[in-house]
């Protein structure tokens, strides 16, 4: 037999013989549905797996003291922490899956773990390249909650923040995400020095106020347009120089005092609480 006729079978197999019924990949939605559900099992895969080593940690550490740890008792607890955080050890197979799902929710959900999980490593790439793929999917309601949290991403490249944040604003067709990057870019911008950048805040957080009134936040109790005031109170009666709004509260003996009551004293007000 001629060598050529077992290749030719095999692309007539391939490509479907002449008369034969076309072959052709799942359906969309077949094929969403099936990552949807790989990624369903990777995240209650990697959920368990952090949840044991809490669990781990807590039998552990459940009667160490930290104040009254050596310093080499304190680094050892803190090490251990660290290296047993799940989230560095699965942030390939996230990054592998959101490609893998490209086009899908599934593959935003993925980018969303990398871009959660990165500040537990030393590295930025994963999330540089998370930021600049996500950029493909401005268009897709998934984002809502992405762009809620770029409002507190760290160990990520801020440029590449801003941009989505800004396409997002651009390109996006569902309100609630527009919403969401709009507040998300205003406090980005309002936390430097730059006055240029906290005028451009002042306007975002006003236009949430004129355009996004009726928006919920990614949790739901306050609307983006309630949020946006309290921004607008920092930017207005918060800033160095200005003079601070006075409060009252009470001591640590019960008495009632005001912060005027220290006018022309060096005041430290410390707010702190558990969330």
């Amino acid at each position: 037999m001629p060598l050529f006729q077992p290749f030719a079978a095999s692309l007539l197999l391939a490509l479907g013989a002449p008369g034969a019924p076309p072959t052709s990949a799942p359906p969309l939605s077949a094929q969403a549905a099936d990552f949807a559900a790989q990624w369903r099992a990777l995240r209650e895969e990697y959920e368990a797996a952090q949840e044991q080593f809490l669990e781990t940690f807590r039998e552990r550490y459940a009667k160490f003291d930290f104040d009254k740890a050596t310093p080499e008792q304190q680094e050892e607890y803190r090490r251990f922490w660290m290296d047993g955080q799940c989230g560095p050890k699965f942030l390939p197979r996230f990054e592998a899956f959101a490609v893998k799902a490209k086009g899908s929710d599934a593959a935003v959900e993925a980018w969303a773990m990398v871009l959660e999980v990165v500040p537990m490593t030393e590295d930025q790439e994963p999330a540089r390249r998370a930021l600049e793929a996500l950029v493909e999917y401005v268009e897709s309601p998934a984002m809502q909650e992405i762009a809620a949290n770029l409002r507190y991403a760290w160990g990520v490249p801020d440029d590449k923040v801003l941009a989505l944040l800004e396409a997002l604003r651009a390109k996006s067709p569902h309100r609630g995400v527009k919403a969401a990057a709009t507040f998300a870019l205003g406090a980005k911008l309002m936390e430097g020095v730059d006055e240029a950048a906290k005028k451009r805040a002042r306007t975002l957080f006003v236009e949430l106020n004129e355009k996004f009134a009726d928006v919920k936040g990614s949790r739901g109790d306050r609307s983006y347009a309630q949020m946006a005031e309290g921004m607008l109170f920092e930017l207005d009666h918060l800033q160095i120089g200005m003079i601070a709004p006075d409060m009252e509260g009470i001591d640590v003996d019960g008495v009632k005092f005001k912060l005027s009551d220290f006018r022309g004293k060096v005041t430290v007000v410390d707010f702190w609480g558990y969330w």
